[in-house]
């Protein structure tokens, strides 16, 4: 009789990934909330009047505000922030003397946060500041930092970077209003293409701070975009610094066509590779794009040889 000898295999390299927990966070809560400690039941703070209830700081009803019985007091992390000026969302308002008024766009800052604050009541403004003819804005989170530029920009036009920090998180959000007028309703609604050198840029950084040089090559590619293929309508840019063992930078680049997406994503030992790389890709993308949209343009019906031309 023989016997056949089998030898254990070893395992995939996706099971040995997934056992390796080495530089895992296991706790993705922020990282002011994790400094305070572990509340029980039902708190409430003691300067803003924010409710503590199953994992989450929340709004306090009227009525909880006006009889707050049988509640333990502590202060919330909000208000520890705002205390020590501690903050995780940074935005600088670039505009000129023809942009829209400082009143406005405080007037918008403070609506969108106060949107905010009815479900996330820990995210708030910390303060706004003017140097010069900027503004600088600091928040308690990252969120409310990328909502509320997301917002001036979709009220007023203009372009959007963004770069979060590769330590704690922090968001270093730039607002430059840069003369554009943002797209009516009527032109919303009427998916109107904006005229040429017009579209809609945004650029953000992960783990990795944007350099003004990079910032000019993406810009440069997309006004050169823009005046060749005017149905072209966004461009957003993701400047990423690779994880794996190579470290290769890596930029991602999305174009937004009427129905239509182009996406791209190139690598390069240095930025100003990867980011030439993918402009070139990008530009061979967009002209075979407009080849096919061409495609589907009907021809006009040749007429029949020998027949009447008014049937």
């Amino acid at each position: 009789m023989k016997i056949k000898q089998v030898s254990a295999q070893t395992p995939e390299k996706g099971l040995v990934r997934s056992l390796v927990r080495r530089g895992s966070v296991s706790d993705r809560s922020p990282a002011v909330a994790r400094r305070v400690k572990r509340l029980r039941g039902t708190t409430m703070c003691e300067r803003c009047g924010s409710i503590y209830r199953a994992k989450r700081w929340l709004r306090a009803a009227p009525d909880e505000k006006k009889w707050p019985v049988g509640l333990a007091w502590t202060v919330c992390p909000a208000c520890r922030q705002a205390e020590d000026l501690e903050y995780f969302g940074r935005i600088l308002i670039r505009i000129d003397g023809n942009g829209p008024e400082e009143g406005e766009i405080r007037r918008r800052m403070e609506n969108v946060a106060e949107r905010a604050q009815w479900t996330q009541s820990q995210r708030r403004i910390l303060s706004i500041e003017r140097n010069g003819l900027d503004l600088e804005v600091l928040t308690t989170s990252q969120k409310l930092a990328h909502r509320i530029v997301r917002s001036l920009r979709s009220a007023f036009g203009g372009t959007a970077t963004y770069g979060w920090s590769e330590h704690d998180g922090e968001l270093r959000a730039t607002w430059n209003w840069s003369g554009r007028s943002a797209p009516t309703k009527a032109e919303r609604a009427a998916k109107a293409s904006p005229p040429a050198g017009a579209i809609d840029l945004e650029i953000q950084s992960r783990r990795i701070e944007i350099e003004p040089r990079w910032r000019e090559l993406i810009e440069r590619s997309t006004a050169r975009w823009a005046s060749r293929y005017p149905e072209l309508l966004r461009v957003h840019a993701t400047l990423q610094h690779g994880r794996h063992r190579h470290g290769n930078e890596q930029v991602a680049l999305v174009a937004n066509y009427p129905r239509h997406t182009l996406r791209v994503e190139k690598q390069g030992e240095l930025m100003d590779e990867a980011i030439h790389a993918a402009c070139l890709a990008m530009g061979r993308e967009l002209r075979q794009a407009r080849e096919g949209w061409s495609r589907f343009v009907k021809a006009p019906r040749p007429r029949p040889e020998g027949g009447d031309e008014d049937i």
